[in-house]
């Protein structure tokens, strides 16, 4: 599955002071998430980012199908 990993949204948290304790996995994808600049629902901001790392998919669904996960 191409999605990113749970270690990679810790990563971002950890890297911009985000606390995360006592959060879940989908919480803490949001705080990355927001903490990226990424604002609206949790599905907007997963379109923002997928289709921003994706540019020639319109669909989340494409995007993050195609998604290179090793890609910084």
């Amino acid at each position: 599955m191409p999605k990113q990993t749970h270690e990679y949204w810790l990563n971002i948290c950890v890297t911009h002071s985000v606390p995360i304790v006592g959060l879940t996995n989908q919480d803490i994808e949001v705080k990355a998430l927001r903490s990226l600049g990424f604002v609206g629902t949790l599905s907007d901001m997963r379109y923002q980012f997928y289709v921003g790392r994706n540019p020639q998919y319109s669909y989340l669904s494409d995007a993050k199908a195609n998604n290179d996960p090793d890609r910084v």
